[in-house]
């Protein structure tokens, strides 16, 4: 079957393009022709934008010379990060040619998905496109695979749409039960739940990507952008992990510029000697390569979506406040891998069922 992907595939995000990876080869090994659409969103192109005219524009006016020469070190951090995930999309990704919201090419089925792609914060308003409206043939499918949001997303946007646009699924997953509950009690589709991508692949599903990579086992650190309450935070916690290197006898990898390739982002968890990480797809690939782990609960809305993660498997002894002491512990990862397992089979089942 044609099967058309629509996800954050362009976002500068190692989860994005990740996830959207293992859904485009899961579908191939499942006999489809699986492509990823390339819709330009309007507010993630502005996002990953590397430079702003009219944010330049305005410091320009007011001489603010320290902030834009700050700006000027942004954009070159933005023009590298650009090129990196250019770089990752030609090499992997089988992408259509590009299209806006009125442009979507014809499939016999879409999948929507995995990713945040309901979630206002990402696109700024309910993006029609990722609510299944588009013009497209009258007997394809729209399938909504692993969808994630927020409650402030789905409140927002009202149980009236929510309702209306499911109709047109065929099938419709979440990746957290609470967005599966929230949906359900707005309007009335329980849909089922289903892992992220990435976690459909285990560890030598990833090996294509990492074989050329050459990386030093280290303490693998991972911070998602602006969750620490503070700085200080921050730098706490990288001193935490300095120490846990230390007793290791090994180095650091701080991945969270997001300036070293996707490959090499994979390639450093496969190798990790323990990992430190308040990212979602952090915990995902620390769990699939069995590494131990601290998972760092922020108090947010963000924790939610690798806390049911690590409690459904039987991991929540990983998950730690940041002011945890940062010891080296094993991890007995049997009876997690056991649990991952199943969930892993439940969620190719329901894309296998539903296609």
């Amino acid at each position: 079957m044609r099967i058309g992907i629509l996800t954050f595939h362009r976002a500068h995000n190692y989860g994005a393009v990740l996830q959207c990876y293992a859904l485009q080869k899961v579908l191939a090994t499942m006999g489809h022709d699986a492509v990823v659409i390339d819709y330009r969103q309007p507010y993630v192109e502005s996002q990953y934008a590397s430079f702003n005219w009219q944010y330049f524009l305005d410091q320009l006016v007011n001489f603010r010379l320290l902030t834009m020469l700050r700006y000027f070190a942004k954009v070159r951090k933005n023009v590298i990060r650009a090129a990196v995930f250019r770089r990752f999309r030609n090499r992997h990704l089988s992408v259509s040619s590009k299209c806006g919201s009125g442009q979507i090419p014809l499939y016999d089925c879409y999948v929507i998905g995995s990713d945040q792609v309901w979630s206002l914060h990402c696109t700024k308003y309910a993006d029609d496109v990722y609510w299944g409206q588009f013009a497209r043939p009258a007997k394809s499918k729209i399938i909504g695979y692993a969808i994630s949001s927020t409650i402030e997303s789905l409140l927002q946007i009202g149980g009236e749409k929510v309702k209306k646009h499911l109709h047109d699924f065929s099938a419709v997953s979440f990746r957290e039960e609470a967005i599966r509950n929230q949906v359900a009690s707005m309007a009335g589709v329980k849909g089922e739940m289903a892992l992220d991508p990435t976690l459909l692949f285990t560890a030598d599903c990833w090996h294509g990507l990492t074989e050329n990579v050459p990386v030093q086992p280290s303490v693998v650190v991972y911070h998602a952008q602006f969750r620490y309450a503070s700085q200080n935070v921050r730098r706490e916690v990288d001193e935490k992990a300095r120490q846990l290197a230390r007793s290791l006898d090994c180095g650091v990898i701080d991945l969270s510029n997001c300036i070293t390739s996707p490959e090499y982002f994979v390639a450093a968890f496969k190798q990790a000697r323990y990992v430190i990480t308040n990212s979602f797809h952090g915990v995902a690939l620390a769990l699939t390569f069995n590494k131990p782990m601290y998972a760092i609960l922020c108090h947010d809305s963000l924790d939610e979506r690798y806390k049911r993660l690590l409690t459904a498997v039987g991991g929540d002894a990983m998950l730690v406040d940041t002011d945890f002491v940062p010891v080296a512990k094993p991890v007995d990862y049997e009876p997690i891998n056991v649990a991952l397992a199943k969930l892993r089979s439940h969620s190719i089942d329901f894309l296998q069922h539903n296609i």
